[in-house]
Protein backbone atom coordinates (compact mmCIF):
# COMPACT_ATOMS: atom_id res chain seq x y z
CA UNK A 1 0.00 0.00 0.00
CA UNK A 2 0.98 3.99 -0.43
CA UNK A 3 1.72 5.56 2.69
CA UNK A 4 -1.00 7.79 3.61
CA UNK A 5 0.03 11.36 3.40
CA UNK A 6 -1.04 14.03 5.86
CA UNK A 7 -2.21 17.53 5.22
CA UNK A 8 -3.26 19.90 6.95
CA UNK A 9 -6.83 20.53 5.94
CA UNK A 10 -7.21 20.26 2.24
CA UNK A 11 -11.12 21.83 1.68
CA UNK A 12 -12.62 21.15 -1.68
CA UNK A 13 -16.31 22.06 -2.06
CA UNK A 14 -17.50 19.80 -4.81
CA UNK A 15 -18.30 16.65 -4.83
CA UNK A 16 -19.36 14.41 -7.79
CA UNK A 17 -22.02 12.09 -7.76
CA UNK A 18 -21.36 8.74 -9.39
CA UNK A 19 -23.50 7.05 -11.68
CA UNK A 20 -23.19 3.32 -11.48
CA UNK A 21 -22.02 1.06 -14.39
CA UNK A 22 -21.04 -2.31 -14.92
CA UNK A 23 -17.14 -1.39 -13.37
CA UNK A 24 -17.79 0.63 -10.29
CA UNK A 25 -14.69 2.25 -9.31
CA UNK A 26 -13.57 4.68 -6.45
CA UNK A 27 -11.76 8.01 -8.45
CA UNK A 28 -9.21 9.13 -6.50
CA UNK A 29 -7.31 12.93 -7.62
CA UNK A 30 -4.00 13.25 -7.37
CA UNK A 31 -3.89 17.35 -6.33
CA UNK A 32 -0.71 18.69 -7.15
CA UNK A 33 -0.32 21.19 -4.41
CA UNK A 34 3.13 22.27 -5.55
CA UNK A 35 1.63 24.55 -8.52
CA UNK A 36 -1.38 26.03 -5.63
CA UNK A 37 -0.56 28.20 -3.71
CA UNK A 38 3.15 27.69 -3.67
CA UNK A 39 2.43 24.68 -1.22
CA UNK A 40 5.29 22.36 -1.31
CA UNK A 41 4.87 17.84 -0.76
CA UNK A 42 7.62 16.85 -1.76
CA UNK A 43 8.88 16.70 1.53
CA UNK A 44 6.60 14.31 2.08
CA UNK A 45 7.08 11.65 -0.60
CA UNK A 46 7.14 8.27 -0.25
CA UNK A 47 9.92 5.74 0.06
CA UNK A 48 10.15 2.01 0.73
CA UNK A 49 12.79 -1.10 1.27
CA UNK A 50 13.24 -3.82 -0.96
CA UNK A 51 12.62 -7.04 0.39
CA UNK A 52 14.56 -9.56 -1.36
CA UNK A 53 18.04 -10.20 -3.15
CA UNK A 54 18.33 -9.51 -6.51
CA UNK A 55 15.02 -8.19 -7.74
CA UNK A 56 15.24 -7.26 -11.03
CA UNK A 57 14.09 -3.39 -12.02
CA UNK A 58 12.07 -3.73 -15.42
CA UNK A 59 11.89 -1.16 -17.82
CA UNK A 60 7.73 -1.69 -17.37
CA UNK A 61 4.99 -3.26 -15.11
CA UNK A 62 5.17 -6.66 -15.56
CA UNK A 63 7.88 -9.66 -16.08
CA UNK A 64 7.78 -9.50 -19.87
CA UNK A 65 9.21 -6.02 -19.92
CA UNK A 66 13.38 -6.32 -19.88
CA UNK A 67 15.59 -6.10 -17.12
CA UNK A 68 17.65 -2.68 -16.54
CA UNK A 69 19.36 -4.17 -13.24
CA UNK A 70 18.79 -5.67 -10.00
CA UNK A 71 18.66 -4.51 -6.09
CA UNK A 72 19.97 -5.84 -3.28
CA UNK A 73 17.87 -6.09 -0.18
CA UNK A 74 17.28 -3.07 2.28
CA UNK A 75 18.20 -0.80 -0.42
CA UNK A 76 15.40 2.58 -0.33
CA UNK A 77 13.57 3.36 -3.53
CA UNK A 78 11.37 6.34 -3.65
CA UNK A 79 8.22 5.12 -5.04
CA UNK A 80 6.60 7.06 -8.26
CA UNK A 81 3.71 5.10 -9.55
CA UNK A 82 1.76 2.04 -8.61
CA UNK A 83 0.26 0.13 -11.42
CA UNK A 84 -1.13 -3.85 -11.65
CA UNK A 85 0.74 -5.11 -8.79
CA UNK A 86 3.95 -3.13 -9.68
CA UNK A 87 5.64 -0.08 -8.52
CA UNK A 88 7.77 2.48 -10.87
CA UNK A 89 10.31 3.91 -8.31
CA UNK A 90 13.69 5.62 -8.45
CA UNK A 91 16.95 4.67 -6.97
CA UNK A 92 20.20 7.32 -7.62
CA UNK A 93 19.60 7.37 -11.34
CA UNK A 94 17.75 4.78 -12.19
CA UNK A 95 14.09 4.65 -12.80
CA UNK A 96 12.43 1.74 -13.14
CA UNK A 97 9.65 -0.97 -12.72
CA UNK A 98 9.86 -3.66 -9.60
CA UNK A 99 6.84 -5.85 -8.30
CA UNK A 100 5.02 -4.48 -5.41
CA UNK A 101 5.19 -7.91 -3.26
CA UNK A 102 8.82 -7.37 -2.95
CA UNK A 103 8.40 -3.87 -1.07
CA UNK A 104 7.64 -2.61 2.03
CA UNK A 105 7.07 1.09 3.15
CA UNK A 106 9.61 2.34 5.41
CA UNK A 107 9.16 2.96 9.13
CA UNK A 108 9.54 6.79 8.35
CA UNK A 109 6.64 6.69 5.76
CA UNK A 110 4.43 3.75 7.51
CA UNK A 111 4.66 5.94 11.03
CA UNK A 112 3.01 8.43 9.50
CA UNK A 113 -0.71 9.52 10.38
CA UNK A 114 -3.32 9.23 7.63
CA UNK A 115 -4.22 12.38 5.65
CA UNK A 116 -7.58 14.14 6.76
CA UNK A 117 -9.43 15.94 3.97
CA UNK A 118 -11.60 18.68 5.05
CA UNK A 119 -14.41 20.08 2.34
CA UNK A 120 -15.41 23.54 3.04
CA UNK A 121 -14.45 23.02 6.54
CA UNK A 122 -16.23 19.32 6.74
CA UNK A 123 -14.41 15.84 7.34
CA UNK A 124 -14.75 13.70 4.77
CA UNK A 125 -14.42 10.14 6.00
CA UNK A 126 -12.80 8.44 2.72
CA UNK A 127 -13.11 4.57 1.76
CA UNK A 128 -9.36 5.11 0.98
CA UNK A 129 -6.73 7.00 2.97
CA UNK A 130 -5.55 10.01 0.88
CA UNK A 131 -1.64 9.39 0.15
CA UNK A 132 0.99 10.90 -1.85
CA UNK A 133 2.99 9.70 -4.81
CA UNK A 134 5.78 11.80 -6.48
CA UNK A 135 4.91 14.52 -4.53
CA UNK A 136 1.34 15.11 -5.54
CA UNK A 137 -1.15 14.33 -2.84
CA UNK A 138 -4.35 11.42 -3.99
CA UNK A 139 -7.59 11.90 -2.41
CA UNK A 140 -10.71 9.65 -3.31
CA UNK A 141 -13.03 11.39 -6.20
CA UNK A 142 -15.84 10.12 -4.94
CA UNK A 143 -16.21 10.93 -1.59
CA UNK A 144 -14.72 14.55 -2.76
CA UNK A 145 -17.62 15.45 -5.53
CA UNK A 146 -20.64 13.42 -4.66
CA UNK A 147 -21.97 15.75 -2.00
CA UNK A 148 -21.71 18.33 -4.51
CA UNK A 149 -24.19 16.99 -7.10
CA UNK A 150 -21.66 16.67 -10.25
CA UNK A 151 -22.61 13.89 -12.23
CA UNK A 152 -20.17 11.13 -12.93
CA UNK A 153 -19.62 8.23 -15.38
CA UNK A 154 -17.15 5.98 -16.51
CA UNK A 155 -16.37 4.46 -20.36
CA UNK A 156 -14.63 1.32 -19.60
CA UNK A 157 -13.67 1.38 -23.56
CA UNK A 158 -12.03 4.39 -23.98
CA UNK A 159 -11.07 4.59 -20.18
CA UNK A 160 -12.11 8.14 -19.92
CA UNK A 161 -14.22 9.87 -17.16
CA UNK A 162 -16.31 12.27 -17.79
CA UNK A 163 -17.71 14.51 -15.02
CA UNK A 164 -20.34 17.47 -15.11
CA UNK A 165 -21.54 20.13 -13.29
CA UNK A 166 -23.54 23.26 -14.53
CA UNK A 167 -21.82 25.08 -17.17
CA UNK A 168 -18.72 22.82 -16.62
CA UNK A 169 -17.97 19.19 -18.21
CA UNK A 170 -14.33 17.45 -17.40
CA UNK A 171 -12.81 14.45 -18.86
CA UNK A 172 -10.09 12.59 -17.95
CA UNK A 173 -8.59 9.54 -20.04
CA UNK A 174 -6.58 6.83 -18.80
CA UNK A 175 -2.76 7.68 -19.20
CA UNK A 176 -2.81 11.20 -20.64
CA UNK A 177 -1.38 14.11 -20.03
CA UNK A 178 -4.44 16.27 -22.28
CA UNK A 179 -7.62 16.39 -19.85
CA UNK A 180 -10.45 18.65 -21.02
CA UNK A 181 -12.59 21.06 -19.99
CA UNK A 182 -15.65 22.50 -21.76
CA UNK A 183 -13.57 20.50 -25.25
CA UNK A 184 -10.40 22.87 -24.00
CA UNK A 185 -6.93 20.88 -23.98
CA UNK A 186 -5.37 21.37 -20.67
CA UNK A 187 -2.21 19.69 -20.28
CA UNK A 188 -1.17 17.45 -16.62
CA UNK A 189 2.02 16.75 -15.29
CA UNK A 190 0.59 13.27 -14.01
CA UNK A 191 -1.54 11.85 -16.02
CA UNK A 192 -4.43 9.74 -14.91
CA UNK A 193 -4.09 6.44 -13.82
CA UNK A 194 -5.43 3.59 -12.71
CA UNK A 195 -3.84 1.78 -9.88
CA UNK A 196 -4.70 -1.50 -8.04
CA UNK A 197 -8.59 -1.12 -9.58
CA UNK A 198 -8.71 2.39 -8.27
CA UNK A 199 -8.58 5.63 -10.74
CA UNK A 200 -6.09 8.39 -10.29
CA UNK A 201 -6.28 11.45 -11.51
CA UNK A 202 -4.98 15.21 -10.69
CA UNK A 203 -6.10 16.84 -7.91
CA UNK A 204 -5.03 20.52 -9.06
CA UNK A 205 -6.45 20.27 -12.73
CA UNK A 206 -10.03 19.41 -10.91
CA UNK A 207 -10.00 22.18 -8.44
CA UNK A 208 -9.05 25.00 -10.98
CA UNK A 209 -11.38 23.26 -13.46
CA UNK A 210 -14.11 24.08 -11.03
CA UNK A 211 -12.69 27.51 -9.42
CA UNK A 212 -11.45 26.05 -5.91
CA UNK A 213 -9.02 26.52 -3.08
CA UNK A 214 -7.07 24.34 -1.30
CA UNK A 215 -4.49 24.36 1.25
CA UNK A 216 -2.13 21.72 3.42
CA UNK A 217 -1.11 21.71 6.73
CA UNK A 218 1.78 19.82 6.63
CA UNK A 219 2.24 19.35 10.78
CA UNK A 220 -1.42 18.01 11.03
CA UNK A 221 -1.48 16.46 7.92
CA UNK A 222 -4.93 17.97 7.22
CA UNK A 223 -6.21 19.00 3.12
CA UNK A 224 -8.71 21.79 3.35
CA UNK A 225 -10.50 22.24 -0.19
CA UNK A 226 -12.85 24.89 -0.38
CA UNK A 227 -14.62 25.20 -3.97
CA UNK A 228 -18.40 27.37 -4.78
CA UNK A 229 -21.29 25.58 -5.81
CA UNK A 230 -20.73 27.03 -9.17
CA UNK A 231 -17.70 27.60 -11.42
CA UNK A 232 -16.29 30.99 -11.54
CA UNK A 233 -17.75 32.15 -8.70
CA UNK A 234 -15.26 34.32 -6.49
CA UNK A 235 -14.23 34.46 -2.16
CA UNK A 236 -15.99 37.80 -1.38
CA UNK A 237 -15.69 37.19 2.16
CA UNK A 238 -14.13 34.86 4.97
CA UNK A 239 -15.45 33.53 8.21
CA UNK A 240 -13.42 33.11 11.53
CA UNK A 241 -14.01 28.36 11.80
CA UNK A 242 -12.07 28.03 15.10
CA UNK A 243 -12.18 29.73 18.30
CA UNK A 244 -9.62 32.99 18.76
CA UNK A 245 -7.60 32.85 15.38
CA UNK A 246 -4.72 34.93 14.91
CA UNK A 247 -4.56 37.58 12.49
CA UNK A 248 -1.03 38.34 10.87
CA UNK A 249 0.70 40.79 9.46
CA UNK A 250 1.74 38.69 6.45
CA UNK A 251 0.75 35.32 4.99
CA UNK A 252 3.28 33.01 7.39
CA UNK A 253 3.27 32.32 11.34
CA UNK A 254 6.56 33.97 11.40
CA UNK A 255 4.56 37.50 10.72
CA UNK A 256 3.71 39.63 13.17
CA UNK A 257 0.67 39.18 15.05
CA UNK A 258 -1.88 41.82 14.67
CA UNK A 259 -4.95 40.80 15.77
CA UNK A 260 -7.16 38.13 17.32
CA UNK A 261 -10.45 37.13 16.02
CA UNK A 262 -12.99 34.88 17.81
CA UNK A 263 -15.10 32.14 16.17
CA UNK A 264 -17.47 33.95 13.42
CA UNK A 265 -15.74 36.68 12.75
CA UNK A 266 -16.26 38.17 8.92
CA UNK A 267 -14.01 39.70 6.99
CA UNK A 268 -13.80 41.23 3.29
CA UNK A 269 -11.76 39.08 1.33
CA UNK A 270 -8.47 40.60 -0.76
CA UNK A 271 -6.43 37.83 -1.91
CA UNK A 272 -4.91 34.87 -1.41
CA UNK A 273 -0.79 33.80 -1.26
CA UNK A 274 0.81 30.41 0.03
CA UNK A 275 -2.33 29.08 1.66
CA UNK A 276 -3.22 32.47 3.52
CA UNK A 277 -5.96 34.57 3.22
CA UNK A 278 -5.27 38.40 2.81
CA UNK A 279 -8.39 40.04 4.34
CA UNK A 280 -9.43 43.49 5.77
CA UNK A 281 -9.28 43.59 9.17
CA UNK A 282 -10.19 46.93 11.01
CA UNK A 283 -9.94 48.94 8.02
CA UNK A 284 -6.32 47.60 7.33
CA UNK A 285 -5.19 44.73 5.32
CA UNK A 286 -4.07 41.65 7.53
CA UNK A 287 -3.61 37.66 6.69
CA UNK A 288 -5.27 34.56 8.16
CA UNK A 289 -4.89 31.30 8.04
CA UNK A 290 -6.96 29.74 5.14
CA UNK A 291 -7.42 26.57 6.83
CA UNK A 292 -9.12 27.97 9.86
CA UNK A 293 -11.39 30.21 8.30
CA UNK A 294 -14.93 28.99 5.78
CA UNK A 295 -14.82 31.14 2.71
CA UNK A 296 -18.28 32.75 1.34
CA UNK A 297 -18.64 33.16 -2.28
CA UNK A 298 -20.21 35.77 -3.90
CA UNK A 299 -23.83 33.75 -5.07
CA UNK A 300 -24.26 32.77 -1.07
CA UNK A 301 -22.32 35.44 0.76
CA UNK A 302 -24.64 36.65 4.21
CA UNK A 303 -25.13 40.14 5.68
CA UNK A 304 -22.48 40.79 8.65
CA UNK A 305 -23.07 39.65 11.53
CA UNK A 306 -23.32 41.97 14.84
CA UNK A 307 -19.97 40.56 15.78
CA UNK A 308 -18.05 40.63 12.54
CA UNK A 309 -15.07 42.53 11.27
CA UNK A 310 -16.08 43.64 7.17
CA UNK A 311 -15.28 47.12 6.01
CA UNK A 312 -19.71 47.92 6.75
CA UNK A 313 -19.44 46.73 10.35
CA UNK A 314 -18.97 49.47 13.97
CA UNK A 315 -15.35 49.42 14.42
CA UNK A 316 -14.39 49.36 17.92
CA UNK A 317 -12.62 51.88 20.15
CA UNK A 318 -9.18 50.30 20.96
CA UNK A 319 -6.72 52.21 23.49
CA UNK A 320 -3.53 52.50 23.31
CA UNK A 321 -0.87 50.00 24.72
CA UNK A 322 0.00 51.50 27.95
CA UNK A 323 3.89 52.20 27.77
CA UNK A 324 4.41 51.00 31.69
CA UNK A 325 2.02 50.06 34.93
CA UNK A 326 0.94 53.79 35.74
CA UNK A 327 -0.11 54.56 32.47
CA UNK A 328 -2.63 51.09 33.03
CA UNK A 329 -3.91 52.44 36.08
CA UNK A 330 -4.17 55.71 34.50
CA UNK A 331 -6.29 54.66 31.44
CA UNK A 332 -8.13 51.94 32.84
CA UNK A 333 -8.77 54.01 36.25
CA UNK A 334 -12.26 55.28 34.91
CA UNK A 335 -14.12 52.04 33.88
CA UNK A 336 -12.42 50.94 37.12
CA UNK A 337 -14.72 53.58 38.69
CA UNK A 338 -17.92 52.83 36.92
CA UNK A 339 -17.44 49.18 37.87
CA UNK A 340 -16.97 50.01 41.36
CA UNK A 341 -20.31 51.97 41.27
CA UNK A 342 -22.19 48.89 39.99
CA UNK A 343 -20.75 46.33 42.42
CA UNK A 344 -19.39 47.86 45.29
CA UNK A 345 -15.77 46.18 44.51
CA UNK A 346 -12.64 49.01 45.37
CA UNK A 347 -11.71 50.56 42.10
CA UNK A 348 -8.11 48.94 43.21
CA UNK A 349 -9.42 45.55 43.73
CA UNK A 350 -10.55 45.71 39.90
CA UNK A 351 -7.47 47.51 38.30
CA UNK A 352 -5.08 44.91 39.98
CA UNK A 353 -7.06 41.87 38.41
CA UNK A 354 -7.40 43.47 34.83
CA UNK A 355 -3.72 44.16 35.48
CA UNK A 356 -3.16 40.36 36.02
CA UNK A 357 -5.62 39.33 32.96
CA UNK A 358 -4.32 41.64 30.66
CA UNK A 359 -0.52 41.83 31.71
CA UNK A 360 -1.35 45.71 32.41
CA UNK A 361 -3.28 46.38 29.36
CA UNK A 362 -0.35 44.79 26.91
CA UNK A 363 -2.12 41.58 26.10
CA UNK A 364 -3.74 40.56 22.82
CA UNK A 365 -7.17 40.05 24.09
CA UNK A 366 -6.57 43.50 25.35
CA UNK A 367 -5.39 45.27 22.39
CA UNK A 368 -8.28 43.78 20.07
CA UNK A 369 -10.85 42.81 22.00
CA UNK A 370 -11.26 45.33 25.14
CA UNK A 371 -11.25 42.39 27.19
CA UNK A 372 -9.04 43.07 29.91
CA UNK A 373 -10.59 40.54 32.61
CA UNK A 374 -9.98 37.00 30.29
CA UNK A 375 -13.89 36.78 29.82
CA UNK A 376 -15.18 33.96 28.32
CA UNK A 377 -18.37 33.28 26.46
CA UNK A 378 -20.10 30.64 27.52
CA UNK A 379 -21.70 30.38 24.25
CA UNK A 380 -18.82 30.02 21.93
CA UNK A 381 -16.13 28.84 24.44
CA UNK A 382 -13.72 31.43 23.19
CA UNK A 383 -13.14 35.08 24.28
CA UNK A 384 -15.31 37.91 24.51
CA UNK A 385 -14.87 40.91 22.16
CA UNK A 386 -15.80 44.32 23.66
CA UNK A 387 -16.53 47.35 21.54
CA UNK A 388 -14.90 49.50 23.84
CA UNK A 389 -14.06 49.30 27.62
CA UNK A 390 -16.63 51.20 28.87
CA UNK A 391 -18.91 47.83 27.05
CA UNK A 392 -16.55 45.39 29.61
CA UNK A 393 -16.70 47.62 32.16
CA UNK A 394 -20.46 47.03 32.07
CA UNK A 395 -20.04 43.72 31.28
CA UNK A 396 -17.89 43.22 34.40
CA UNK A 397 -20.64 44.82 36.48
CA UNK A 398 -22.88 42.44 35.24
CA UNK A 399 -21.15 39.18 35.36
CA UNK A 400 -20.40 39.93 39.30
CA UNK A 401 -24.06 41.34 39.99
CA UNK A 402 -25.43 38.47 37.94
CA UNK A 403 -23.75 35.56 39.13
CA UNK A 404 -24.65 33.88 42.52
CA UNK A 405 -21.27 32.77 42.67
CA UNK A 406 -19.99 36.12 43.56
CA UNK A 407 -22.77 36.75 46.46
CA UNK A 408 -20.29 36.42 49.23
CA UNK A 409 -17.17 39.00 47.50
CA UNK A 410 -19.84 41.63 46.65
CA UNK A 411 -21.45 41.38 50.66
CA UNK A 412 -18.24 41.37 52.04
CA UNK A 413 -17.04 44.23 49.67
CA UNK A 414 -20.34 46.30 50.67
CA UNK A 415 -19.87 45.89 54.49
CA UNK A 416 -16.24 47.31 53.90
CA UNK A 417 -14.06 43.91 54.27
CA UNK A 418 -10.66 44.01 54.50
CA UNK A 419 -9.13 43.62 51.22
CA UNK A 420 -7.65 40.46 51.97
CA UNK A 421 -10.70 39.14 52.47
CA UNK A 422 -12.57 40.08 49.18
CA UNK A 423 -9.14 38.49 46.99
CA UNK A 424 -10.08 35.22 49.49
CA UNK A 425 -13.37 35.46 47.75
CA UNK A 426 -12.31 35.56 44.28
CA UNK A 427 -10.70 32.53 44.70
CA UNK A 428 -12.95 30.59 46.12
CA UNK A 429 -15.75 32.34 43.89
CA UNK A 430 -13.96 30.52 40.86
CA UNK A 431 -13.45 33.12 38.49
CA UNK A 432 -10.13 31.25 37.63
CA UNK A 433 -8.86 27.77 38.62
CA UNK A 434 -6.11 28.71 40.14
CA UNK A 435 -6.19 27.73 44.00
CA UNK A 436 -3.73 31.29 44.79
CA UNK A 437 -5.27 33.34 42.04
CA UNK A 438 -6.38 36.48 44.62
CA UNK A 439 -3.22 35.92 46.57
CA UNK A 440 -1.47 36.44 43.65
CA UNK A 441 -3.17 39.30 42.49
CA UNK A 442 -3.14 40.69 46.12
CA UNK A 443 0.83 40.48 46.27
CA UNK A 444 2.07 40.85 43.59
CA UNK A 445 -0.20 43.26 41.78
CA UNK A 446 -2.19 45.14 44.20
CA UNK A 447 0.92 46.91 45.62
CA UNK A 448 1.73 47.99 41.82
CA UNK A 449 -1.71 49.71 41.14
CA UNK A 450 -1.80 51.46 45.13
CA UNK A 451 1.51 53.01 44.22
CA UNK A 452 0.25 54.26 40.56
CA UNK A 453 -2.67 55.15 41.82
CA UNK A 454 -0.98 57.54 44.50
CA UNK A 455 1.13 59.15 42.32
CA UNK A 456 -1.74 59.73 39.88
CA UNK A 457 -3.32 61.53 42.64
CA UNK A 458 -0.30 63.20 43.68
CA UNK A 459 -0.01 64.75 40.15
CA UNK A 460 -3.49 65.89 40.50
CA UNK A 461 -5.02 63.51 37.75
Amino acid sequence: MIAPISAERVKIIKHFPMFKSRKTVVLLIVFTLLGLGGINLTAYAETAIVNGNGVNVRSGPGISYGSLGSLSKNTSINILERRNGWVKMSCGNVTGWIAEYLTSLSPSTSQLSPIQVYINGNLINCDTNPILVNGRALVPLRAILEPLGTTVSWDNRSQTVTASKSATTITLTIGSLTPTINGQVKSLDVPAQIVNGRILAPLRFLGEALGGKATWDGDNRVINIYCPSDSGIKIIAVSISAPDVNIRSGPSTSSDLVGLAPKGTRMAFVAEKDGWYQVMYHGHLAWVASWLVSPEWESTAIQPAANSSSPSEKESTLLPVPSNHQAFVLQMKQYAEATSKGTGLPVNFLLAQWAEESGYGTSALAQYYNNFGGITDPNTGGFKKYLSPEEFAEDVSNLYTNNSSYKQLLAHAKAGAPIQTLFNDLTTSHYASSATYGEKIRTIFLPEVDSALEKIKTLGR
